[in-house]
């Protein structure tokens, strides 16, 4: 059994609107039930926008840059040491209003469909 990835070992999946995301636990790679936890950079003026899980329950939780995060109504400015966390069904996003890259990490719980292992993860982001 595997207990240890380092970031730098794993690829960064390339996404839309200024963010890269690489995804560290997984059940595949390192035998994980439940989660999957992965790290995200957001470039300046990047933006995650606004989008639902219906099933999967996501925490963030932020150490370096700054922005705006939104769950449902509420706003809120992100900064190191801010989580946010967007329940099941509930509509969220993110942006980076700063001048440096917003980074955190991500935790799903159940994981997406794609979170099951790096491969499935790079295939469904082409």
């Amino acid at each position: 059994m595997k207990y240890f990835i380092s970031v730098d070992d794993v690829t960064a999946v390339i996404k839309s609107h200024g963010r890269r995301s690489r995804l560290l636990l997984t059940e595949e790679e390192l035998e994980a039930r439940g989660f999957a936890l992965g790290e995200h950079t957001m470039a300046p003026g990047g933006r995650a926008p606004a989008h639902t899980h219906e099933v999967e329950q996501e925490a963030m939780y932020f150490f370096a840059g700054e922005g705006e995060g939104r769950v449902g109504e509420e706003r809120y400015a992100l900064h190191p040491g801010v989580l946010m966390f967007a329940p099941a069904g509930v509509e969220h996003e993110i942006i980076n209003t700063g001048s440096e890259p917003l980074r955190f990490v991500w935790v799903y719980c159940p994981p997406l469909p794609s979170h099951v292992s790096q491969k499935a993860y790079h295939e469904a982001n082409k």
